[in-house]
């Protein structure tokens, strides 16, 4: 209460992402929507990659995202960890279709998470290009930490440069 005068929850506002409503901070919310427009063009192709055969079938490509989760006003915790889900400041994305293999116990019996030798991108339906995409404008996937929480990313971008952009003191890179 120190840092801030307000909770999270007064930073919250509702945005549309691929068609989707979710919950966030404000602050993250211009940065998700230059994500989903990089994703309309970056994304629209599926070249064949070896190392992920699954990616472009009909099953999997186009892939559009059935669900979304923002802001949550109950701490999720993973031992004393606080979640960034609480500050509005995280996006999961198919939850139930992109694997945490770190997480519970329930997710640890997980088909895909059964199979060792599968890599954390091989476990989720999510094309590797949006894993770039988002990457590219400050979020951090966390299919690269050892929860292999491949729904799930945690912008950690510089928050006063995206107030910069938008109070048009900073041109947008």
């Amino acid at each position: 209460r120190s840092w801030n005068a307000h909770p999270p929850k007064h930073y919250a506002r509702d945005t549309r992402f691929m068609g989707k409503k979710v919950k966030l901070n404000q602050w993250v919310i211009p940065a998700l929507k230059c994500v989903e427009r990089e994703l309309n063009t970056a994304c629209a192709t599926c070249p064949k990659d070896p190392e992920r055969p699954e990616e472009c079938t009909e099953k999997t490509f186009p892939y559009k995202p059935k669900a979304l989760s923002g802001i949550r006003y109950r701490n999720t915790f993973r031992g004393g960890e606080v979640s960034n889900h609480v500050y509005g400041i995280a996006l999961d994305v198919d939850p139930a279709d992109n694997t945490c293999c770190g997480c519970t116990a329930r997710w640890r019996a997980h088909p895909m998470c059964k199979r060792k030798s599968l890599k954390p991108y091989q476990r989720m339906i999510m094309p590797w290009c949006w894993v770039e995409v988002f990457e590219s404008y400050g979020f951090y996937w966390l299919g690269r930490d050892k929860l292999q929480d491949t729904m799930h990313y945690d912008f950690l971008g510089d928050l006063e440069h995206v107030k910069a952009v938008l109070a048009g003191s900073v041109k947008a890179e």
